[in-house]
């Protein structure tokens, strides 16, 4: 409906009344949901459904009645929309429901979220190397959830690809807040979008939808989020096979098979990557991650974290520390994790060509030093309750490849 709407004047009902608007074309974005449009004069987008439905618009006054305290940060004279959250109903001028009003956020601000979790990455967007920085993001990132869940929303999808973050500032922005699992005063509007790797062990292993899971879902995912940023992009169940095991071949059947490489006692089955920055953590941060990967019932909350990360933010704290070799770094209170990796890379002895007798050709090792382990940057799938296999993560692979392999994170 909304990609050719023969209207241009709609009326948008808001929190300071009522007014006449006008759409400004061409649209800036076509969705499977929708068509975002500029409005003409006003510091706002408009979401223009193609199928408007009694459900969304039920879901959408929920929305309105209860929206997260999260203005827009203000820094350095500039303000920082942290999230689309809408702002006004829209109707045509008949009355009939179209869509909402949201903020409008400036994308060329920002670059996604995945960016950030590689070097090679945020040299690519222009992102800050500085570790601090992603220290921030982390910070912004819970204190986010931590807000919505305060009010019964989730956000069910919860993974980088559905962040934005400033380049000039370490301020998330969040798009298509539409699409969370919001909590009205008569019941939860389920998301029915989920992302493999980043859904909760038990929704997996029960072949149940993670939205049922609510807010647990929301503490798993954010975790896996969390570490990425905290740990060089690595995926907290990525890591190196030990011995001959044929373990499974995506993140999301590893979260099911419990594969987690980075806790204090050494998986026998998987080791943590030689880039891993873990072991120079706090060991107050080992807990938060324990607790997210290995107890179901004792996750962290949004707010633990917030507060966790917090701590390292003090100015006047002593969890990290600025490190003399390299401006980007920063010293945990184990020492600076980056300098302790480059010292261990230098030290150790060249690799030994084997010889090859006469005639024969050399053979390559099957585990390569450097290959690639990382999964699509954006791979969806939808919960169909009458394929089973789909919610156990059977039913998608992202490559087909048999063997797990590993790269540093460039």
């Amino acid at each position: 409906m909304a990609e050719n709407a023969p209207f241009e004047t709609l009326l948008l009902s808001a929190a300071n009344g009522r007014r006449v608007v006008h759409l400004d074309r061409p649209p800036l974005a076509r969705g499977g949901e929708g068509t975002i449009y500029r409005l003409a004069n006003e510091p706002l987008v408009a979401k223009l459904y193609h199928e408007p439905s009694t459900e969304r618009e039920a879901k959408l006054d929920a929305m309105l009645a209860d929206p997260p305290r999260l203005p827009p940060l203000q820094k350095h004279g500039r303000a920082y929309p942290q999230l689309t959250w809408p702002l006004g109903r829209l109707e045509d001028t008949r009355g009939r429901f179209l869509g909402y009003a949201m903020p409008k956020l400036e994308l060329e601000r920002t670059a996604p979220l995945e960016y950030l979790l590689s070097a090679r990455g945020r040299r690519a967007l222009g992102l800050p190397d500085d570790y601090r920085f992603r220290l921030k993001v982390a910070y912004q990132l819970a204190h986010l959830v931590a807000e919505l869940h305060a009010h019964g929303h989730h956000l069910i999808d919860l993974k980088p690809g559905n962040f934005h973050v400033y380049t000039d500032a370490p301020v998330v922005a969040v798009l298509d807040t539409d699409g969370f699992s919001i909590r009205s005063t008569e019941r939860q509007y389920p998301a029915h979008v989920y992302t493999d790797g980043y859904i909760a062990p038990e929704a997996l292993q029960q072949s149940q939808p993670p939205e049922q899971l609510g807010e647990a879902q929301d503490r798993f995912a954010l975790a896996v989020v969390l570490f990425q940023l905290l740990n060089q992009g690595l995926h907290p169940y990525q890591g190196v096979p030990n011995g001959r095991d044929q373990l499974p071949a995506t993140n999301g059947e590893r979260v099911q098979a419990g594969l987690y490489a980075y806790a204090r006692q050494a998986h026998p089955q998987l080791a943590p990557s030689p880039w891993s920055i873990h072991s120079h953590f706090d060991e107050a941060l080992h807990d938060l991650f324990e607790r997210a990967f290995l107890k179901t019932r004792h996750r962290p909350a949004a707010q633990e974290w917030t507060e966790e990360l917090k701590a390292y933010l003090d100015p006047h704290g002593n969890r990290v520390s600025a490190c003399t070799a390299d401006a980007d770094h920063l010293q945990f209170r184990k020492g600076c994790p980056w300098c302790a990796n480059a010292a261990d890379t230098r030290q150790q002895p060249a690799p030994k060509n084997p010889t090859v007798k006469k005639g024969h050709k050399q053979t390559k090792s099957p585990v390569k030093q450097c290959p690639s382990n990382r999964q699509p940057l954006s791979r969806r799938w939808r919960y169909r309750p009458t394929h089973a296999a789909n919610a156990r993560g059977k039913a998608w692979q992202p490559d087909g490849r048999a063997q797990v392999r590993y790269c540093r994170n460039r």
